[in-house]
């Protein structure tokens, strides 16, 4: 009798705690972007110790210089990503807007011709690979100090290139997360490459695999799980909008994706300048091994700001899909919630940081490779303004209004890289973040969150 009465307290239990989940997380636009945060939330909970764990190892395995390579050959090649002309993310917003009209056959006609599309890029990438490789002199592009990874450079930059046209090709994939407002799923694909990532790290260390194991451990598991996930998505999942045809490859998708690629492609060069090239400009102005301190203060608060993305990436979706249906007063509503949270998140965190950051990172890292204090402070306020600028960024892409958003990046970007031309020559790799700073804060700190404003004031008089 006990025994039938604990089974029946249990599948009750279960059945209030499914109901419960249902409610919460249910179909609803809010249901998903709380499913979608809920898992971001616990995907950063899984890749911030990895990243904390995996990093300071991957600088103690290579050291300044090896870890400096590193970053240069994975920013130099993903440069390639923006030969996609905004490709993927024109694709997300065109197929949030067929998704939120459930036309079944317009998401069809987007996947595909996004795919073939970034087929046959990836095709022409590779055949101008193989024949620019003859006359690429790798010693050039990667200065070095020392000669340790001379014979490793030549593979690294092929597994990372290697990698990236895998990626390329599955550009797609995002943007149908997105589109679905399933994010979540995207969430469940980070927790495992995290993992991945971990393992492949302490494999590669302790068979000692050099600077090309160390690079397979990061670019190489992160292909090889979205390669997975690719096909479970269009081809085991069952889900026949979501499949490529070739019948359904049509020039007016191309042309709806482009719409908003173009605005998209200009604001992937911007980023590039932004985000990828402080490797090279410090290798280059500087010295290969004085970027790995740079790169210390740099990761904390892209750690920090990764909690911040789970955020601004799911409103993006759920935003387009209220102002598809015309949920003016939702949209206001969430932004508002996420401009306190960010607040909150952040001066807690630069303030923190600010006061014992120098001997957390001691520990971390190791006094070798530990930031000054004040490079430290003008980094954390550099990330603060550059996270506000991102933050309405992507709330003015779910708002659709990407071309409005093209001149004041291009000339943010255009300003950062020649100050820091100047910065670095002059006061070193401190120069850096301070030109980084000063860009945000004349240009899309202050532009971006008015124009948001505007927007919701518009629409909330319509």
């Amino acid at each position: 009798m006990l025994f039938t009465n604990s089974i029946n307290i249990f599948f009750g239990t279960r059945s209030v705690f499914r109901l419960f989940l249902q409610r919460v997380f249910g179909p609803t636009r809010a249901g998903r972007l709380k499913l979608a945060f809920s898992m971001g939330i616990m995907a950063r909970f899984v890749t911030i110790p990895v990243n904390f764990f995996t990093f300071p190892l991957t600088i103690r395995y290579l050291g300044n210089e090896g870890y400096a390579l590193m970053a240069m050959i994975t920013s130099v090649v993903g440069w390639l990503q923006m030969s996609n002309m905004g490709l993927g993310l024109g694709l997300q917003n065109a197929l949030i807007e067929e998704s939120a009209k459930d036309n079944s056959l317009g998401q069809t006609r987007l996947i595909s011709t996004a795919a073939a599309t970034l087929l046959a890029i990836a095709f022409f990438l590779t055949i101008g690979a193989m024949g620019l490789w003859p006359f690429i002199n790798l010693q050039v592009i990667f200065p070095q100090t020392s000669h340790r990874f001379t014979s490793e450079l030549p593979h690294g930059v092929i597994l990372v290139f290697a990698c990236f046209l895998g990626n390329f090709v599955l550009n797609f994939l995002p943007a149908i997360y997105a589109a679905r407002q399933e994010l979540h799923i995207g969430h469940v694909q980070t927790i495992i490459t995290s993992a991945g990532i971990l393992v492949a790290t302490l494999i590669a260390i302790r068979l000692d695999g050099g600077l090309t194991g160390m690079i397979f451990a990061s670019v190489g598991v992160a292909a090889t799980v979205q390669a997975g996930f690719a096909v479970w998505m269009l081809c085991v999942r069952g889900v026949g909008e979501l499949r490529p045809k070739l019948k359904c490859i049509d020039r007016s998708a191309l042309q709806q994706m482009m719409s908003t690629g173009v605005p998209f492609f200009i604001l992937q060069i911007t980023n590039i300048i932004f985000f990828q090239i402080d490797a090279f400009l410090i290798g280059h102005l500087a010295s290969t091994d004085s970027f790995t301190p740079f790169a210390v203060a740099q990761k904390v608060f892209m750690l920090a700001s990764s909690i911040l993305v789970v955020m601004s990436s799911s409103l993006w979706a759920a935003i387009g899909n209220a102002k598809a249906v015309g949920d003016y007063h939702w949209i206001r509503r969430n932004y508002e919630r996420t401009v306190r949270l960010f607040l909150l998140i952040y001066l807690l965190f630069v303030t923190t940081m600010a006061l014992t950051g120098k001997q957390l990172l001691t520990i971390w890292v190791g006094s070798a490779s530990v930031p000054e204090r004040g490079l430290l402070l003008v980094v954390a306020l550099y990330f603060f303004a550059r996270e506000w600028s991102a933050l309405n960024s992507m709330i003015l892409n779910g708002l659709n209004i990407v071309r409005s958003q093209v001149p004041v990046t291009v000339l943010a970007a255009a300003l950062s890289l020649l100050l820091s031309f100047w910065f670095l020559k002059r006061y070193g790799v401190i120069g850096l973040p301070v030109a980084g700073l000063v860009a945000t804060l004349a240009t899309s700190a202050w532009y971006f969150p008015r124009l948001v404003v505007k927007e919701l004031t518009a629409m909330s008089r319509n």
